[in-house]
């Protein structure tokens, strides 16, 4: 790993630790005992992801372990809404929040993979959480749909399902 790369895998870790946050608080606020679950588990994943990150950076000479999150990132504030204080999300809700903060996620790992200066050692680590990523994400989305509130089935919600990515595969 370059000391070029560092500020890259740092970012990596705090998304995750953001994101180890969000789905233990989404756990925690969410009412069906399947859905709580889940993302209790997403939380442990996104926990082992950071521990994976920080251990490979510390065998290619980065031994200064990134700290928290970061305050201003886009993952950061969805996570924040998470967090309500006053209990009123609902299970559709907690959903929206989580995908909003994995958007953000899937930017970070998509532009870490872009990055030039990335070992082959630490790419394949991080390909492969990618991967774990965009599974997870539409997880969430599918999850998300399970859980529309009574009437709001209408052309708006199915389209916001339809991604460029859906459209992509349609011939």
């Amino acid at each position: 790993m370059t000391d070029t790369s560092i500020p890259t895998i740092e970012n990596l870790i705090q998304v995750c630790r953001d994101a180890e946050d969000g789905f233990a608080a989404a756990a925690e606020a969410a009412t069906d005992p399947e859905l709580k679950q889940a993302l209790g588990e997403y939380a442990q994943q996104r926990m082992q992801f950071a521990r994976d990150l920080r251990d490979e950076g510390a065998v290619f000479g980065n031994q200064k372990p990134a700290e928290g999150g970061m305050p201003g990132s886009p993952a950061r504030r969805a996570w924040l809404k998470v967090r309500d204080p006053l209990g009123t999300l609902d299970d559709h809700t907690i959903l929206d929040e989580c995908e909003r903060a994995e958007d953000a996620a899937v930017e970070a790992y998509h532009a870490a993979l872009e990055a030039p200066d990335l070992s082959g050692c630490l790419r394949g680590t991080v390909a492969a959480q990618f991967s774990e990523v965009l599974g997870m994400h539409r997880r969430i989305r599918e999850w998300r749909e399970r859980f529309v509130p009574a009437g709001s089935r209408g052309w708006r919600f199915r389209a916001e399902l339809a991604t460029a990515d859906d459209l992509r595969h349609v011939s």
